[in-house]
C-alpha cells in the first residue's frame, strides 16, 4: 500500500463478523494496494469482497480493464 500523504494518515477500520461473513467499513485519505500474482499464489483465500463506496469514489485496475466507481457504488470482487 502507499499514499501521497506520507505526513499524516489518519485511518480507521471497523470489522464485524457475521459467521462466514465480515463487514468491514474502512475510512482513510486515498491510497493505492497493489497485489501481484505472486502474494495471491502465496495467500488466496478464495473470497468475495461487495465495496459499498459511501463517500468520494474508488478507482480499480485489473490487468487492461479499469474502473472508477462512485459515491454509492457497489462493486464485487473475488480475492483471486
Amino acid at each position: 500500500m502507499s499514499t501521497v500523504d506520507t505526513e499524516d494518515f489518519p485511518a480507521s477500520m471497523r470489522l464485524l463478523s457475521l459467521g462466514p461473513a465480515h463487514q468491514p467499513a474502512y475510512v482513510c485519505p486515498p491510497l493505492q494496494a497493489t497485489l501481484t500474482r505472486k502474494l495471491i499464489r502465496q495467500s488466496d483465500p478464495e473470497t468475495f469482497h461487495l465495496l459499498f463506496t459511501q463517500q468520494g469514489c474508488m478507482g480499480i485496475s485489473h490487468r487492461d480493464q479499469e474502473i472508477l466507481a462512485a459515491q454509492d457504488s457497489l462493486v464485487l470482487l473475488n480475492s483471486s
